[in-house]
C-alpha cells in the first residue's frame, strides 16, 4: 500500500503550489494517455473546477506527497435540489488515474475506502466508472463491476472531408423538409428563447441511448444555460447551434458545436439529436452538414472535430462514418450496487487485484 493516502483537493482554497503540482499531474496524464488530443490550459481547467455546477457535485481526491501528485480521482454526484436530482439520486460515478511510474504499488486500491465513505455520506446506491485502458477494465471487473455501456470517441479531419457530399446533404435536407425552418445561433439563442430551447434540449437529450447503464433524466433549464454561457464567456468559448423548427413551431432537431479561442484547431461536437416524430427525413444529415459548412467558411483554423457517441447509436455512428469520423478510443462504463462496492472496498487488502488496480 502506498504510504501517502488520498486527500481532498479543494479548488477554492488550494495554494498556488498545490495547483502547480495538480497541473503538472494533468499534463503527465495527458502525455501518457492522449498525447495527440488537445488539453485544456491551466486557466480553463481552473474555471471548470472552481465553479459550482448547478447539476453536479464534484469532489477531487489526490495523492500528493508535497513534491508531486501521482494520482487523482474525481467524483460526480447529483446535486440535491437540482432539476434532475430525483431521477439521478444515488448514482455516483468516478474517474481515477495513477501515473504509470507509480502503478502496482497499491495507489489505486488506496482510493476505494475514501470513495466508499463519500458515497455512503451521499446516500449512494449505485457506483460506476469508465475506462478506455485494458488495465482499468480489468480492475473494475475485478472489483465486481459489470459492463453497462460503451462510448465510441471519434475525430474528423476537416482536411479530408468530402465537401461535395456535405453540400448534397445540405441541399437534400432543405428539399426533403420544405416546411421546416433551419435556424442558426452563433452563441446560444437569445435569452428570451431559453425556456423553449431548454425544454427542447431536455426532450432530445433524453432520446440519446444509455444502453444498460443506470441513469436518471437529463434536465436542462434556463439556469443551466446561464451557467453554461458564463463558463464559456470566462473561458473564451462559444457554442454554435443549428436547430430545425417545424411549421407548428416545435424544435425537432438540434446540433451543437463548442469552440475555444485557446484551441483554435479543434471543435467539439456536443449534442446532435432528432425528434422521433421526424426521424428518417434526413434532418440529422442536414444539420450536421450545415454545421460543417459553417465551420469551413467561418472558422477556417479548425482542423479537427471531436465527438463521442454511444456504441449502440447506430444512426448517428452511420452519419459520422460517412462523413469520415475515425474512432480513436472506446470507453466502457461499469457499474455495481454500492453495497457490493463497499464490501469490496473493505476487503480489498485480502484480494489480489494487482492485475488491474495500480
Amino acid at each position: 500500500m502506498t504510504a501517502v493516502q488520498p486527500a481532498p483537493f479543494e479548488p477554492q482554497t488550494a495554494a498556488p503550489e498545490q495547483w502547480a503540482r495538480y497541473h503538472a499531474f494533468r499534463r503527465r496524464r495527458h502525455e501518457e494517455s492522449a498525447p495527440d488530443l488537445p488539453i485544456d490550459s491551466d486557466r480553463l481547467h481552473e474555471i471548470d473546477l472552481r465553479r459550482d455546477d448547478p447539476q453536479t457535485i464534484t469532489q477531487v481526491l489526490v495523492t500528493d506527497d508535497g513534491r508531486e501528485m501521482i494520482a487523482a480521482g474525481r467524483l460526480f454526484i447529483p446535486r440535491p435540489g437540482s432539476p434532475g436530482f430525483e431521477s439521478n439520486r444515488g448514482i455516483l460515478s468516478f474517474d481515477l488515474y495513477v501515473l504509470k511510474a507509480h502503478r502496482r504499488q497499491g495507489v489505486a486500491r488506496s482510493y476505494l475506502r475514501p470513495l466508499a465513505e463519500i458515497a455512503r455520506g451521499h446516500g449512494c446506491r449505485v457506483i460506476g466508472s469508465e475506462s478506455d485502458e485494458p488495465g482499468g477494465n480489468d480492475a473494475l471487473r475485478a472489483l465486481g463491476m459489470e459492463k453497462k455501456a460503451a462510448e465510441r470517441y471519434s475525430r474528423l479531419d476537416l482536411g479530408r472531408v468530402d465537401w461535395a457530399l456535405v453540400r448534397r446533404w445540405s441541399l437534400d435536407g432543405g428539399r426533403r423538409n420544405p416546411d421546416s425552418n433551419l435556424q442558426r445561433h452563433l452563441n446560444l439563442p437569445p435569452r428570451a428563447a431559453w425556456p423553449e430551447y431548454a425544454r427542447a434540449m431536455t426532450e432530445l437529450f433524453n432520446t440519446v441511448p444509455w444502453e444498460d447503464a443506470e441513469h436518471g433524466d437529463v434536465v436542462i433549464t434556463p439556469e443551466t444555460l446561464a451557467e453554461q454561457a458564463e463558463r464559456l464567456s470566462l473561458g473564451g468559448g462559444r457554442v454554435i447551434s443549428f436547430v430545425v423548427r417545424e411549421a407548428d413551431g416545435r424544435l425537432t432537431g438540434i446540433t451543437e458545436m463548442a469552440l475555444w479561442e485557446e484551441q483554435p484547431e479543434h471543435a467539439r461536437q456536443w449534442l446532435t439529436a432528432v425528434h422521433q416524430s421526424v426521424q428518417g427525413n434526413g434532418i440529422g444529415r442536414w444539420i450536421k452538414a450545415e454545421m460543417l459548412l459553417h465551420l469551413r467558411h467561418n472558422h477556417p483554423r479548425v482542423r479537427w472535430v471531436l465527438t463521442g457517441n454511444a456504441s449502440s447509436n447506430a444512426p448517428m455512428l452511420k452519419i459520422n462514418t460517412e462523413l469520415g469520423f475515425e474512432t480513436y478510443k472506446v470507453a466502457t462504463t461499469y457499474q455495481m450496487p454500492f453495497a457490493e462496492f463497499e464490501k469490496a472496498a473493505s476487503a480489498v487488502e485480502y484480494h489480489d487485484l494487482e492485475s488491474g488496480l495500480a
